[in-house]
């Protein structure tokens, strides 16, 4: 069973210690494409390696500060959720595994996060034709490593979004089969002026991510 529809995933970070800053940066990412295979158990970006990215876009205090747009191959995000195993397709929640990587990169990384197990949540509705519903609540084990561009650097909190339009969902009689999705996505948070920032200790950042019925991401110019 295959059909279009909105997604949209909603990821919320908290950094548990260091120091907030007033300062807000924002982070567009535009053309996100990611995918689920049900025999691997994975939820990733699309592409061989990485996903290719149009755009990224940058704010402080809602004031666009720089913007990067990829004529080829050189803008990109690396997401991986493993584990992923069973998911009913008249509802259910399943739990990840640890492992996980996020990752941007222009194309060498700017911001890279480590995941731990993650608690997916399927929840469908019919509403005129069939729309899913998919959330995700967990935990990130670090930030690993930043580098961000135009003088910005993040301490925390920590909010990331995806606003996605799914091309394809299959499910079967016993589990969702697969989905592939495409939109924008968007990091918010604190900046920080912190040095120890630029690759910052180990910490732990709870996550919450939904991936629900969207009319779509938005995008500032």
């Amino acid at each position: 069973m295959r059909c279009a529809t909105w997604i949209a995933a909603a990821a919320a970070f908290c950094l548990i210690g260091g120091e907030a800053h007033a300062t807000n940066v924002e982070i567009q990412l535009v053309d996100v494409d990611i995918e689920y295979n049900a025999n691997t158990g994975v939820i990733s970006n699309a592409g061989l390696v990485n996903d290719d990215l149009a755009g990224i876009y940058f704010f402080s205090d809602g004031a666009q500060v720089g913007s990067l747009l990829s004529p080829a191959a050189s803008l990109a995000i690396n997401l991986s959720i493993p584990g992923v195993f069973g998911i009913d397709p008249n509802g259910d929640s399943v739990v990840s595994a640890a492992g996980g990587t996020l990752e941007l990169l222009i194309p060498d990384s700017i911001l890279k996060l480590t995941l731990q197990a993650a608690e997916i949540i399927y929840s469908p509705t019919v509403i005129g034709q069939e729309l899913f519903r998919f959330s995700f609540i967990g935990t990130v084990g670090d930030i690993v490593s930043q580098a961000l561009p135009f003088g910005l650097q993040i301490g925390n909190p920590v909010a990331v979004t995806l606003s996605t339009r799914a091309r394809s969902i299959s499910t079967s009689q016993t589990r969702v089969e697969s989905f592939e999705a495409s939109g924008s996505g968007e990091l918010n948070a604190e900046f920080s002026t912190d040095p120890n920032n630029n690759i910052p200790e180990p910490g732990s950042i709870a996550l919450l991510a939904t991936i629900g019925l969207l009319a779509g991401g938005r995008r500032r110019r």
